[in-house]
């Protein structure tokens, strides 16, 4: 991926690439220097380490205290949000092939799609890529102020500790105190970072592989050759140029609209044959290409959605009743809101584009249906007709079954699914407040 010229829609990809490998989850370039290497397994370790005292300081409250709810609630988010980062962490080191694979194979073809001569493609593309940015800009002040909170709300009650721990040693007096103060601050800005990079890099699969349905989707219904054009390649500069033009806030459904056949590849746009056998067997491929696209990315991140939906929940509740608890301190009721903010935020992310995307394959069937085949000339071969209408009954059939992204079977990404976990946080978290009083 390094090496390659700077495109809108991998800017943000490179950048969780580039914090992936600087955060130790991820090994260096083989062509970095040996002393690199060596000191990028010292920091890798290093972080192993302190995650681990970290993560157990925050865990022994709770053991020592197992009867008492609201110190599992002070310290049950903290802990839960960081063994979900930790857990990312381990994921993602050891998918660090598969996952590198299915961004190559995501992004290659929209390198492609973003020169298409096609306006509505590239607005799409552009559309996408500014709403990225907003979001991450989004999350990651979000996170930025959550460990700013911590640091200030922690060092008001000095001496006792940013967040609640317990060590097997006094932490009242300089300098174990700043040295726990470091470990902790370190291991939540940490973990933060491992969070935005993974997510970051989940969702960007997710969103990157919708806009290949959409192309797709779009390519079925303009197959009839003698009434759509065929996009051609042209510069990216030409292409970004002609995007800027629109203002991104007042795009209607007709800007985004995609007119012409457009390319995957380069030689689709050459081709001297261009048909509708050839568009809708081009159209075929790909589809077949995204089935499998779609399951791999799938297969990878299905643990990691599953974590996030269980984390979310347990954090929405933990740190609601913290809130309930503190009503009367608005510096707490500030933290843990955010808190829950962030949980929901995420897990919201999730959602919408996991709805997207099944909104976008769900169009298929429809789309193939107006592809034009009605339209083929009568005096082609009655055998090849028949052929070419089997075919299209049979790619048909196939559109029929959901196309989605699900945690491990259990949940699929989408709205719905959202507004559920949020009704089951609020069961549980009565539930809480019922155990407490």
């Amino acid at each position: 991926m390094e090496g390659r010229l700077p495109n809108p829609h991998r800017r943000f990809i490179d950048t969780c690439v580039y914090v992936l490998r600087y955060c130790g989850v991820w090994p260096l370039q083989p062509s970095a220097h040996i002393l690199l290497k060596i000191l990028h397994f010292i920091f890798r370790t290093f972080n192993y380490v302190v995650m681990a005292i970290h993560l157990a300081s925050i865990l022994a409250p709770a053991i020592y205290h197992k009867g008492d709810l609201v110190v599992l609630g002070d310290v049950g988010g903290w802990f839960i949000g960081g063994s979900m980062s930790f857990l990312k962490f381990v994921k993602f080191t050891v998918s660090y092939n598969s996952i590198i694979d299915h961004i190559e194979k995501v992004l290659i073809p929209i390198d492609i799609l973003q020169q298409s001569s096609d306006r509505g493609m590239v607005i799409n593309i552009k559309s996408y890529s500014q709403q990225e940015n907003m979001e991450i800009k989004l999350f990651t002040s979000a996170c930025g102020f959550l460990v700013l909170a911590t640091i200030f709300f922690g060092l008001r009650q000095k001496p006792g500790l940013l967040i609640k721990a317990l060590y097997p040693f006094e932490t009242d007096h300089s300098p174990i105190y700043e040295i726990v103060a470091f470990i902790q601050i370190y291991s939540e800005s940490y973990f933060f970072a491992i969070i935005i990079a993974t997510d970051g890099m989940v969702i960007a699969l997710i969103r990157w592989t919708t806009i290949h349905f959409t192309a797709l989707a779009a390519n079925y219904k303009n197959c009839n050759s003698k009434l759509i054009k065929r996009a051609t390649i042209v510069s990216i500069n030409e292409t970004w140029e002609l995007a800027n033009q629109y203002n991104s806030s007042k795009l209607s459904p007709e800007d985004l609209e995609i007119k012409s056949f457009v390319a995957f590849e380069k030689h689709e746009s050459e081709n001297s044959v261009d048909d509708f056998n050839w568009r809708y067997k081009t159209c075929i491929k790909h589809h077949q290409r995204l089935l499998k696209l779609t399951i791999d990315v799938n297969i990878t991140i299905n643990l990691l959605l599953l974590l996030q939906f269980s984390a979310s929940l347990t954090i929405v509740c933990l740190c609601g009743f913290q809130i309930i608890l503190n009503l009367n301190n608005s510096f707490r009721v500030m933290q843990f809101a955010v808190f829950v903010l962030i949980a929901l935020g995420e897990l919201f992310v999730f959602c919408w584009y996991g709805n997207e995307f099944t909104h976008v394959t769900n169009s298929l069937t429809y789309n193939q249906w107006s592809s034009g085949w009605e339209y083929i000339n009568d005096s082609t071969n009655s055998d090849k007709k028949q052929k070419l209408h089997n075919l299209i009954t049979i790619t048909m059939l196939q559109t029929m079954h959901p196309i989605e992204f699900k945690a491990v079977g259990l949940f699929v990404l989408s709205t719905a699914t959202f507004l559920s976990v949020v009704k089951s946080s609020y069961s549980v978290l009565a539930l809480l407040m019922n155990m407490n009083d």
